[in-house]
Parts: C-alpha cells; sequence; structure tokens
C-alpha cells in the first residue's frame, strides 16, 4: 500500500490554487483559510525535503500576503512576505538566475506593504535594494528588466523628494 503522504504536494497545490480562485470570487476569507491550510501542509514536507518545497512555501506566503493586505492584516502580511524574501533569498544562493526574480517581486510587496502603513524608511530601503537587485537583472537580460531600473529609481527619486519636505 502506498503512503497517503504521496499526496500532500498535489493537495497543497490544488489548496492554493483554491486560495486564487477564491480570492477571485471575492471570498477573502475562504481563500485564507485554504492558503493557510495548504502552506501548513507544505511547512511539513519542506522540513522532510526543503529543495523540493521551500520554493512553493514561498511562492504560497507571497499569495498568503497578498491576501492579508487586502483584509487589512498589515502586520501578517508582512510577516509572510519576509518568510517569503528569506527563502527565496536562500534559494538564490544556490540558483541567482532562476530566484532572483522572486526575490524582486517579495521586495516589490514588500514596499508596498510599508508605504501603507507609512513605513516610508522601510520602504526606501526596499527600493533600494530592489533598484540593486533589477540592475543584476538587467545585466543578464535588459531587455525585460532596464524599464524596472528605471521605473524604481524614479519612485526612488520620490522618496528622496518626499524626505527632503518633511
Amino acid at each position: 500500500a502506498q503512503s497517503p503522504d504521496r499526496y500532500l504536494p498535489d493537495l497543497a497545490a490544488t489548496l492554493v490554487r483554491l486560495a486564487t480562485f477564491l480570492r477571485e470570487q471575492n471570498r477573502d476569507l475562504d481563500a485564507l483559510n485554504a492558503n493557510m491550510e495548504g502552506l501548513k501542509i507544505l511547512r511539513g514536507l519542506a522540513e522532510k525535503n526543503p529543495e523540493s518545497h521551500k520554493p512553493h512555501m514561498a511562492m504560497t506566503l507571497n499569495s498568503l500576503a497578498v491576501i492579508q493586505r487586502d483584509q487589512g492584516r498589515g502586520e501578517d502580511a508582512r510577516k509572510s512576505s519576509e518568510e517569503a524574501l528569506r527563502i527565496y533569498r536562500s534559494l538564490t544562493t544556490e540558483n541567482t538566475e532562476r530566484y532572483q526574480p522572486y526575490v524582486a517581486v517579495t521586495l516589490e510587496n514588500l514596499s508596498v506593504l510599508h508605504r501603507e502603513q507609512n513605513h516610508s524608511g522601510e520602504a526606501r530601503k526596499i527600493y533600494e535594494e530592489l533598484v540593486a537587485t533589477y540592475r543584476s537583472l538587467a545585466a543578464r537580460d535588459p531587455q525585460t528588466y532596464l524599464p524596472d531600473v528605471a521605473l524604481l529609481l524614479n519612485q526612488l527619486g520620490d522618496f528622496h523628494r518626499e524626505a527632503r519636505r518633511e
């Protein structure tokens, strides 16, 4: 007989997809619960096999953070995003080319959270890291990432202008 644990990765993936569907249906609480259930399963799987499940766990944490932010749970969203960022950063040490774009997306999510919570100093630091991250990405693929560098430099300039006014 096969172990029932064999199906846990599929169950976790299905719960995360269900959470996305529920969010699109404006059923945020149900989406939150489905996402958290999927994340719980992924945490257990990642303990046994981090290489296979950490990327999915980080992606699920990012999705959870968006749901939490939409529900006005900014502090929970920040914690979820920061955990996802830690995972992606560790994965980047093993495979920069594959995971650096995920670091950038997670940093963008965190910058939005900090701006919404009026933590302009933290948001500015994140934008500075974002610029460095996108510059690194643009060095490998300018056509894709150079417009992001320009946009982020403009936003960083806005932060500096606002800081001089305060």
